[in-house]
């Protein structure tokens, strides 16, 4: 099936470059929530945009890794060329800082074994920056753009070519001294830069005149002004040499540096929580910015669609659900005007078709013969305009939000996440368990697995052991050590006896998935 831009709405302007824009809209066929990226061609070279454009949807949707985003659907419509993928809520990697030292080394592991594992499909990403990768609330990287993205072997790109695109500030030292190829060992010093900018909350080359900018990168790092560990220092340091012989071969020190150090690593709920609060900030100031603009220019549907949207993600924001109020009574007002409207157009051929009714009406005699055309003139007029009344009002009543649904939404949110923190203080042993007969719980006992495998109960991370949980349904899965869910399951609880699960009995075999 072709794309098509009819088959998404609820637009929301996410980013914009110099290359393209990113938008967060609804596929109205799947009903989901989905990121497509709108190409701007550049009106030197428009056919080289599309075939970049195109190597990189394919490029993208032939790679299947955990830190991909999958890729749906792409093409062109209304002029424009766009690539659709799944949308993940997150933060871009330098807009997170203050995360704890665990996080930070799990994240840094995830990006490189990314990156390792398109080099070894043997595919140059040519333009990586922190702005390309996000944190998603549950601590997982995502690699979100392969625009500059090329198969090693198709051509090499040259000094000209390559500062066409790309960021400047992660470019390595050769390019500006004429090398003519762009290859992996440069790409390692755009990686290792990046995960240096990342440890240390900064950039290392501040944004600045071009001309000072390149003789800084030239020069080469002032590692004294740096505030890092001996350890993550002795590390990065031989990746970032501005001379490309000096530099490692692969990334094997670094991936094996990683994965030691976050062996251990359990997501700390503040940082999740952190993550999650950045997440959903820049969301809500992207939709509030929208809004304001489908208001400028009285879009009035276009910003009801956005608020209402917004409320049926978070019921708990009282801000939103206030501006729904202003926007039905501004839909109101535009279809009383647009009512107004149409039956003064109608008016006249009313009147009209009344006058022509009375003219008929005389001319009739009240035979028996002569009684239904009577009635049909009479009652025609009639029926035609209490339906035109009547379609008018229903639309008026469709526009108008139902409160008190959003208000009950809201409210057993509220309860919910009540319950929820007190049933996972419960399994802690920080409180006990009230006895109140509206809360009854039960106990559910978890075994059978390895320290280095994750299981959620209600999206809360929990341990092998008893856990007190209250009565009525869970949801329970499992992800294994490389962050892929192997179990997925609901839990019913309706009596006090205790409920043991054998997690080890349950898994699919790593080789199996």
């Amino acid at each position: 099936m072709a794309f098509s831009a009819t088959d998404y709405n609820a637009w929301l302007a996410l980013a914009e470059g110099g290359e393209a824009e990113v938008f967060r809209a609804r596929q109205k066929s799947l009903e989901r929530w989905v990121a497509v990226k709108r190409l701007k061609l550049s009106r030197a070279e428009p056919e080289k945009d599309i075939q970049r454009f195109e190597r990189a949807a394919k490029l993208s949707a032939s790679l299947k890794h955990v830190n991909l985003v999958p890729i749906y659907d792409y093409g062109m419509d209304g002029g424009y060329y766009h690539l659709v993928m799944d949308f993940v809520p997150g933060v871009e990697m330098h807009l997170c800082p203050g995360l704890s030292a665990a996080t930070k080394l799990h994240v840094a592991k995830q990006v490189i074994d990314v990156i390792q594992f398109i080099h070894g499909q043997g595919i140059l990403h040519r333009d990586l920056k922190p702005s390309n990768f996000l944190i998603d609330i549950e601590g997982n990287v995502k690699l979100l753009d392969l625009g500059l993205a090329k198969a090693a072997h198709l051509e090499t790109i040259t000094e000209d070519r390559f500062l066409l695109r790309g960021t400047l500030p992660y470019f390595p030292p050769e390019i500006f001294q004429g090398q003519a190829e762009f290859n992996a060992k440069a790409e390692y010093y755009s990686l290792a830069l990046l995960l240096l900018e990342f440890f240390i909350e900064r950039r290392v080359f501040a944004p600045g005149p071009m001309s000072e900018l390149v003789t800084k990168i030239q020069t080469g790092i002032n590692w004294r002004e740096i505030n890092l560990g001996s350890d993550l220092q002795q590390v990065l340091r031989p990746y970032l040499l501005t001379n490309p012989a000096h530099r490692p071969d692969d990334l094997e020190i670094l991936l094996r540096f990683f994965l030691e150090a976050s062996a251990t690593y359990d997501s700390p709920d503040r940082d999740l929580l952190l993550i999650s609060q950045k997440a959903d900030q820049f969301l809500q100031e992207a939709i509030w910015s929208e809004c304001g603009k489908c208001e400028k220019e009285k879009r009035w549907e276009a910003a009801y669609i956005l608020i209402k949207n917004r409320i049926d993600e978070n019921p708990l924001d009282g801000k939103a659900i206030q501006h729904l109020q202003f926007l039905a009574q501004k839909l109101n007002e535009s279809a009383a005007i647009e009512s107004v409207s149409m039956s003064r157009s109608s008016v006249p051929k009313h009147n009209k078709l009344w006058k022509k009714s009375n003219v008929i009406i005389r001319k009739i005699s009240f035979s028996r013969e002569n009684i239904l055309p009577w009635i049909m003139v009479v009652l025609v007029p009639i029926f035609l305009f209490l339906l035109t009344n009547q379609w008018n009002v229903n639309n008026q009543k469709k526009l108008q939000p139902d409160l008190g649904a959003l208000v009950a939404k809201r409210e057993k949110s509220q309860q919910f996440r009540e319950l929820r923190f007190e049933a996972s203080k419960a399994s802690t042993g920080e409180i006990k368990p009230s006895g109140n007969p509206s809360h009854p719980y039960g106990q559910v006992t978890l075994s059978g697995l390895a320290e280095n495998y994750k299981v959620y109960i209600d999206s809360i991370p929990v341990s092998m052991g008893v856990h007190t949980l209250p009565m009525g349904k869970h949801s329970i899965w499992v992800l294994d050590s490389r962050g892929q869910e192997c179990f997925r399951d609901s839990l019913l609880l309706n009596s006090a006896e205790p409920f043991k699960i054998n997690l080890a009995q349950k898994i699919r075999p790593e080789g199996l998935r």
